[in-house]
């Protein structure tokens, strides 16, 4: 089970989205690859979604995709207000992210998308994550508001240490200023367990 899958189900959130894409390697055969890998290129960010917890109250969620060519990140925040600008906590995952073949039976345009992990961290934001990422043991440093601390080899509530899921096998189409990823399911951090359909929802591009 991929760190993104595991984060879904988590006591914490149980939101879902999955991470990142992007760019490189040989587009012999697939005239139209590179066009794709250039046109991820810049930020992608989710709308401020709502998101239930299990002790009854609200949090809301934003995901945000930086492609830079080769490599990249996706940042998973949780806000205490439904414009997300009160910031409670983020989840850094960054990575080397690669678009590959299309994947006609997911629809048209899709395509491959094999995100292999490189670093993972957190930051809490207010005192309660702090003491929460302190609680889980996340990472070795040392937590205080604001303060950045790697995570990937400890992982983080229900990411898991990089070691354990290096990688993560997803689904991407670009339309416009509008990327989709795959439906997450299955074991994603090998590439039989990729997934078959496309999101409904998507990310915006902001620049």
């Amino acid at each position: 089970m991929s760190l993104y899958q595991t984060f879904q189900r988590s006591a914490l959130v149980a939101l879902a989205l999955a991470p990142l894409v992007a760019a490189c390697g040989p587009a012999n055969g697939d005239p139209a690859l590179a066009s794709v890998r250039e046109s991820f290129r810049g930020t992608w960010r989710t709308s401020c979604t709502a998101m239930p917890m299990q002790d009854g109250s609200t949090v809301w969620t934003q995901y945000e995709v930086i492609n830079r060519g080769e490599r990249g990140s996706f940042k998973f925040s949780l806000f205490g207000n439904d414009t997300c600008s009160v910031r409670l906590a983020d989840f850094l995952l960054e990575s080397r992210q690669v678009i590959g073949a299309l994947v006609p039976a997911a629809g048209a345009g899709a395509r491959e998308l094999d995100i292999f992990y490189e670093r993972q961290s957190v930051t809490p934001h207010v005192p309660a994550f702090v003491m929460a990422f302190q609680s889980a043991g996340c990472g070795t440093g040392t937590h205080a508001v604001g303060q950045q601390v790697e995570t990937s080899a400890t992982g983080c509530l229900a990411f898991q240490p990089i070691a354990r899921c290096n990688a993560d096998y997803d689904l991407i189409r670009i339309d416009g200023n509008r990327f989709y990823n795959g439906v997450r399911g299955g074991n994603m951090c090998v590439p039989a367990g990729r997934p078959t359909a496309l999101n409904p929802f998507w990310f915006d591009r902001t620049n």
